[in-house]
């Protein structure tokens, strides 16, 4: 299964985990257009906030992809 891995700050991550969020946003950028132009649903995406090494993460899976163009954002 591919992976993408990304940071996020610790307020959202703490939602993921407690169950309160189910979708991340990401803005619809090239960036974000080529990484998840390369990757397959469902797929892997891990959250690490901030870049220590012991850094909270979690990793979760994805089943879709929704592009929001109203509000400029991928749905994951």
């Amino acid at each position: 299964m591919d992976t993408i891995t990304t940071t996020i700050k610790r307020e959202w991550l703490r939602e993921i985990v407690a169950g309160r969020k189910w979708v991340e946003y990401r803005e619809i950028k090239p960036y974000w257009i080529r990484r998840l132009s390369r990757v397959n649903t469902p797929f892997l995406l891990r959250l690490i906030n901030g870049m220590q090494p012991k850094a909270p993460e979690v990793t979760v899976i994805v089943r879709h992809i929704r592009k929001n163009s109203r509000s400029g954002n991928f749905e994951l």
